[in-house]
């Protein structure tokens, strides 16, 4: 039989005024006989192709293919997972293929949601499953049907349900503090919640603020961990664990404090030689020119550092002390000094080793750029100590542009280093010539005395090689306090 014909509103029993109707009719074609085959929309009158569009009520015997892709064969799941089948029929094209999808596991007695129906003959069927009330071993499978009711269903797929969850925290931290370190050690958590531990999240911070740095290692399942570079100050520290499932809740909080430690550079200094000075003479350089003149005022408590013309605003003592000036040089601010224009705040000044409360990196500062250490041996290899690190405010920290980092122990020092040639101290200047002092009072004039009003040698290194190379410049000059 052909694969149209033509039918009038009569042959498929429309009176007058009857429609649009459909038509239901019997036909045979490419070996299927079928009723109820196809469809045609008619008016009275009309006349009609009705077009094969394929065999139903059952003469279809060709299943639909239908097959398991997710989960994937073998593997472990928990909480929520999504299940996903292939599904396809050789009358998918003309919408009386795959009708729709069921999953189950283990059994047809357990499925997984609702059937997912075909809209426009989808070829991926999907679910979600939660199996947060299962464990251990199950099977997954599809079953897949089609417009004439032919089912078929897929081979298995087998998983395992494990309900796991973050560890709980680890147990017993411990420090202890040597040489501006502190050397932490944990015990592991007691229940590592099904997940294998595979890492910890170590925090550290001064315990004067609410904000968390992060210890940055290699991924680890060791217990013990050593953060280098603190000043003197109180810290914090706290450890989480790391599964597969997620991060634990953080241990108790360990406080301790990092006193003064190891390193070069501090103690005694020999007094200052005259044997080799020129006859002319250089300022420090703090910004970029060097002041040999400099005002310190206060107004209120707010403090002013005055040099070349213009008043700047102090914003904490670590700032200040990078200038070589302590608060009690301070003079009541004049009239004069009100009407000077002012300038930017303070940055940490050259030659300084400064970190601040919310970035923990100790940097060097020189020709007004911050320059950080790959290690503490290195910082050590140059001389620092530790003890010699002043705390400054985070936005002038930050203000500054940061170099790259200094690797090793044996490179020139940099411009702002105060350097000790067998009892002499030079300064290091951008000019990269060393700068001697010509007397005690000199140096005095460019250095803060310490805590105990005694002379400040804590930020003088022993000279390197490389320093030795450098040549001799002028002598700096005296600071004069106005």
């Amino acid at each position: 039989m052909a694969s149209s014909t033509t039918y009038t509103d009569a042959s498929i029993g429309c009176g007058s005024g009857c429609g649009p109707i459909q038509a239901l009719i019997n036909w045979t074609k490419d070996g299927f006989a079928s009723t109820n085959v196809a469809y045609a929309t008619t008016y009275p009158g009309d006349t009609n192709t009705v077009t094969w569009l394929g065999a139903v009520n059952g003469t279809d015997t060709s299943p639909p293919a239908v097959t398991m892709t997710s989960p994937t064969n073998g593997s472990t799941i928990g909480g929520t997972v999504t299940v996903t089948a292939t599904s396809t029929d050789n009358f998918d094209s003309i919408g009386q293929g795959v009708q729709g999808v069921k999953f189950y596991y283990d059994s047809l007695s357990n499925q997984i949601g609702s059937e997912i129906t075909a809209t426009s003959a989808p070829s991926t069927y999907s679910t979600t499953w939660d199996v947060s009330a299962l464990s251990g071993a199950h099977t997954i499978f599809a079953v897949s049907r089609d417009l004439a009711g032919n089912t078929t269903t897929s081979a298995s797929i087998s998983v395992t349900v494990q309900n796991s969850t973050t560890s709980t925290p680890p147990t017993s931290l411990a420090a202890t503090v040597k040489n501006g370190s502190v050397s932490l050690t944990w015990g592991a958590p007691s229940s590592n919640g099904g997940s294998a531990i595979t890492d910890y999240f170590i925090e550290y911070k001064d315990s004067s603020v609410s904000s968390w740095s992060t210890f940055s290692h290699t991924a680890s399942t060791s217990t013990s961990a050593t953060i280098s570079s603190l000043v003197n100050s109180s810290y914090d520290f706290r450890v989480s664990a790391i599964n597969a499932l997620g991060t634990s809740s953080p241990s108790s909080v360990l406080s301790a404090s990092v006193g003064s430690g190891g390193g070069g550079g501090g103690g005694s200094v020999p007094p200052v030689s005259t044997s080799i000075i020129p006859s002319t003479f250089v300022g420090l350089q703090y910004g970029n020119s060097a002041f040999l003149t400099a005002r310190l005022v206060t107004d209120n408590d707010t403090f002013y550092l005055i040099q070349n013309g213009q008043k700047q605003g102090v914003t904490s003592p670590g700032i200040l002390y990078t200038y070589g000036f302590n608060f009690n040089q301070a003079v009541p601010v004049t009239t004069a000094d009100l009407a000077l224009p002012d300038g930017p705040l303070l940055l940490p000044g050259n030659g300084s080793l400064v970190k601040s409360k919310e970035d923990l990196t100790v940097y060097f500062v020189s020709n007004q750029t911050r320059y950080a250490f790959t290690s503490a041996t290195v910082f050590h290899a140059l001389g620092f100590s530790f003890s010699s690190v002043l705390i400054v405010t985070d936005s002038e920290l930050q203000a500054l542009p940061r170099a790259a980092n200094l690797s090793d122990g044996i490179s020139v020092h940099l411009p702002g280093t105060d350097i000790n040639v067998s009892g002499t101290i030079y300064y290091i200047a951008i000019d990269n010539q060393r700068h001697p002092y010509i007397s005690l009072g000199v140096y005095n004039s460019w250095h803060r005395k310490n805590d105990f009003s005694m002379n400040d040698f804590s930020m003088v290194v022993k000279a390197n090689a490389a320093d030795l190379s450098l040549p001799v410049g002028e002598a700096v000059t005296a600071r004069e306090m106005q």
